[in-house]
């Protein structure tokens, strides 16, 4: 069976895309985007173009948390990169440069956390983060590898505060009720659904990854849409986009 209707925008949005061509680009809908004076964004790894544009478009403070980007990340992909070099394959030594500079220079101690968000020993907690936020229309990024689940509840108590939400959910198919329950509970309006094509789809026309926006007061312009929206690009850039299919019925 396709994805539960629930997972479709009822309406046509006013949408921008943001961040990278492929993978690290996302929708987000053009009024949540103005309105917004916080962004929080879970999850950034290497690929922060999301960030830097959203800020550009709307000159407003922000802070990322991820605990992945530490100093044995940069270590050990520096370690792999000179090792390359031996065999003269100088494009993974360059990166690294070149990632790490741009890296060092977007962030700094007041907008980059090394943590990790979960609910889980160790974890940050989203719900405290919230807490030391002060603004009202705050926009919210989440790509965090499977720890969104522990999150829901802390965003559905904070939902007042959050003008705009971009989730990736992983695992979808072993947590849809999850997900469904999720979008039951949210006031915030969804506004966009895209399958990430780096995860497959089951049988029953399911993909395994999926990317949802949502907006407090979107702007509609129209009564149908079609997935892929026009604005989408295919995360992995050398494999076919992914139609998504709803049960109407």
């Amino acid at each position: 069976m396709p994805l539960p209707i629930v997972l479709k925008p009822n309406k046509k949005f006013e949408l921008i895309r943001l961040g990278a061509k492929n993978d690290g680009g996302y929708l987000v809908e053009i009024n949540s985007l103005k309105s917004a004076d916080y962004l929080i964004s879970l999850g950034v790894s290497t690929e922060w173009s999301f960030e830097k544009e959203f800020i550009q478009h709307n000159k407003l403070k922000f802070k990322a948390y991820d605990g992945s980007i530490n100093k044995d990340f940069w270590k050990n992909w520096k370690k792999r990169s000179i090792k390359k070099l031996f065999r003269f394959s100088f494009k993974d030594f360059f990166q690294y440069l070149k990632i790490k500079k741009a890296f060092s220079f977007f962030f700094n101690d007041e907008n980059f956390e090394l943590s990790f968000i979960g609910n889980k020993n160790g974890q940050k907690r989203l719900k405290d983060i919230l807490n030391e936020v002060n603004c009202k229309n705050l926009f919210l990024k989440i790509d965090i590898e499977g720890s969104e689940y522990d999150i829901l509840e802390d965003i559905l108590s904070f939902e007042k505060l959050i003008i705009g939400l971009v989730i990736e959910f992983h695992s979808c198919i072993k947590n849809l009720d999850k997900i469904i329950n999720f979008l039951n509970k949210i006031s915030l309006k969804l506004v966009h659904i895209h399958a990430n094509n780096y995860d497959f789809v089951n049988k029953e026309g399911i993909p395994d990854t999926i990317e949802l926006t949502f907006s407090k007061n979107p702007k509609i312009i129209g009564i149908k849409n079609t997935y892929p929206h026009p604005l989408d690009r295919p995360n992995k850039h050398n494999k076919p986009e992914i139609f998504i299919q709803f049960n109407e019925s």
